[in-house]
């Protein structure tokens, strides 16, 4: 635990000058956001803010948010742990001591003498995650209308008869269907991402320990086509020379004390 360096009112009322915000209780800092300013404040453009949630109105928001902290702190090599169940919880202890944390190591890093202006940072991010959404997300409702015209124009060209709408519709379902699955496959392929991602801070956070299991994990993560290591099944499961396979513990787990 970390000395208390002030108490409840005084900290609320440092996060509400420095953030521009109207905070009256610590638990309502809960959804990370908060944190994710702070450091930005300390360290401008480390934390990508078009990306944080400022509203979050389901759990898996706020543990992204808290993702985001923490990879900002990978960068900033901060080793503080993040307990983001506790966080997200509301938990106020854990909230309370993570936010004195944090103002402990505002005070300590960051450029006092420049100013900050949080309502401007905010505003651009939220500008900024509009416009990306609406350019990576062009609708059916969007490209439809065009679409139907120069499928119709070319069946016109070809026959005259009342054939032309029903095939049109059906090109329109077809263009349904692929967008929904090409949807399915980017959230697969988002979701494993972010395991790896998750397994590659891992492996970087014990990157100067001699661990047998790390270096293997590293072999395969980092592998290219054709100087994969040749693993058989039982390798995979147990790589060789790994002290934890006898014990029947995790070996993340085990690899992580």
């Amino acid at each position: 635990m970390i000395p208390v360096l002030s108490n409840c009112p005084e900290l609320i009322a440092w996060i509400n000058n420095l953030l521009k915000v109207n905070i009256v209780k610590i638990e309502q800092t809960y959804s990370g956001a908060v944190a994710c300013q702070i450091v930005d404040a300390i360290s401008p453009g480390v934390v990508p803010l078009q990306k944080v949630s400022w509203d979050p109105r389901q759990e898996h928001e706020c543990v992204a948010n808290y993702k985001i902290l923490q990879q900002a702190f990978f960068k900033l090599r901060v080793g503080r742990k993040v307990n983001v169940e506790k966080l997200v919880g509301g938990d106020y202890g854990e909230n309370l001591e993570f936010l004195q944390w944090l103002k402990q190591y505002y005070e300590t890093h960051a450029n006092l003498a420049v100013s900050y202006n949080a309502i401007e940072r905010r505003e651009n991010a939220l500008r900024v995650a509009e416009n990306s959404k609406r350019q990576s997300t062009m609708t059916l409702k969007d490209v439809m209308p065009s679409a139907k015209k120069t499928l119709m124009s070319k069946e016109n060209r070809m026959n005259g008869n009342g054939a032309i709408e029903y095939k049109a519709e059906a090109y329109i379902k077809e263009i349904n269907s692929l967008r929904a699955a090409n949807i399915e496959l980017q959230k697969e392929r988002d979701f494993y991402l972010s395991k790896l991602r998750d397994l590659e801070m891992v492996l970087q956070l014990h990157e100067k320990e001699k661990v047998p299991l790390a270096d293997w994990m590293r072999k395969v993560l980092y592998g290219t086509p054709g100087h994969q290591p040749n693993l058989s099944a039982g390798q995979v499961l147990c790589p060789p020379n790994v002290p934890f396979r006898e014990t029947g513990r995790d070996p993340i787990e085990a690899m992580q004390e």
